[in-house]
């Protein structure tokens, strides 16, 4: 449980809007349907794309993180 908390907050939950808004938001005015590729495409947005910038940010830049 404690490693799903970390990885949780290592994905900056805060920082999901920046992502899965601006995709589903420019889907929307696009297509003006809420389909199937619009609700995989946000939830995709939301959680793993953000833990795989965040976590490969964090991986390349621990060091500079650490000062």
């Amino acid at each position: 449980m404690k490693a799903l908390n970390q990885l949780f907050w290592s994905s900056r939950p805060v920082s999901w809007i920046n992502t899965a808004f601006p995709f589903g938001a420019t889907y929307l005015f696009i297509t003006h349907h809420l389909d199937l590729t619009f609700w995989v495409g946000t939830l995709f947005f939301l959680i793993p794309y953000n833990l795989l910038m965040y976590g490969i940010n964090d991986v390349f830049d621990y060091e500079s993180d650490l000062r």
